[in-house]
């Protein structure tokens, strides 16, 4: 039968507990390689066809803007008689309420 001491168990949870460490430790290091790999090949691959899709993306942000554009007008032609309306309406219900309560009256 072996005895072991207190200092001689700590030391052994402790070993365990560093290898347990580098053991979960491997496949979190290998997805970062990974992912480092990967961008590196991505950023290769959009430098070197960077000139050929230059245009396209100029061309790509200015109908985004044009069609941006368009839609504030729409949106402006649309929203400015319901605002309106609404700012009517507002007008209406305070000259009633005013007469209700007897503005013009001394």
């Amino acid at each position: 039968m072996i005895i072991l001491s207190v200092a001689q168990i700590a030391a052994a949870t402790g070993i365990a507990r560093d290898w347990a460490i580098l053991v979960l430790a491997i496949p979190f290091l290998l997805g970062l390689v990974l992912q480092a790999v990967i961008l590196w090949y991505c950023a290769r691959t959009l430098i070197r066809f960077s000139p050929q899709v230059r245009p396209a993306l100029r061309k790509a942000s200015q109908v985004v803007t044009r069609v941006a554009g368009d839609i504030q007008r729409v949106n402006a032609r649309v929203h400015e008689p319901a605002l309106g309306m609404r700012i009517a309406v507002g007008r209406m219900g305070g000259f009633l309420e005013g007469l209700a309560r007897g503005w013009g009256r001394r």
